[in-house]
C-alpha cells in the first residue's frame, strides 16, 4: 500500500517495507515506529562510519621494498624506514656453490 496519510498508515500498518540503496530492509510496527526506528539506524551507521574513519586515519600502510607494513603512528614509520635501510646494506642472500659431476 502506498499512502502519504501518516495517521491512515499509524492506523493501518503493522510492518513497513523499506527500499533504500537497493536494499529492502522491514520494519515492525506502525508508521511513527518505522520513522524513530529509521532515525535510530542511520545515527547508528554515521557512528560506525565515523569509526571506521578515525580508525582508517590512525592506521597506515607502509610499503618498503616489498614488504608491506601496517604502521600506527609516526615513530613507528621512521623506526621501521630506519630499520629498513641498516637491513638493506647487509647481504642476507645466501651464497650457494653448485658443481655439476658428470
Amino acid at each position: 500500500m502506498v499512502s502519504h496519510d501518516r495517521s491512515f498508515l499509524n492506523a493501518v500498518c503493522t510492518d513497513i517495507i523499506h527500499l533504500h540503496s537497493r536494499t529492502l530492509i522491514t520494519y515492525k510496527g506502525n508508521y511513527d515506529q518505522f520513522d524513530k526506528t529509521k532515525d535510530e539506524r542511520l545515527k547508528n551507521q554515521k557512528k560506525e562510519y565515523e569509526a571506521q574513519k578515525q580508525y582508517r586515519e590512525h592506521i597506515q600502510v607502509l610499503y618498503v621494498g616489498n614488504i608491506y607494513f601496517l604502521v600506527t603512528n609516526v615513530f613507528s614509520v621512521s623506526t621501521l624506514i630506519l630499520w629498513y635501510l641498516n637491513m638493506s646494506s647487509i647481504d642476507l642472500a645466501p651464497r650457494f656453490k653448485l658443481e655439476f659431476i658428470c
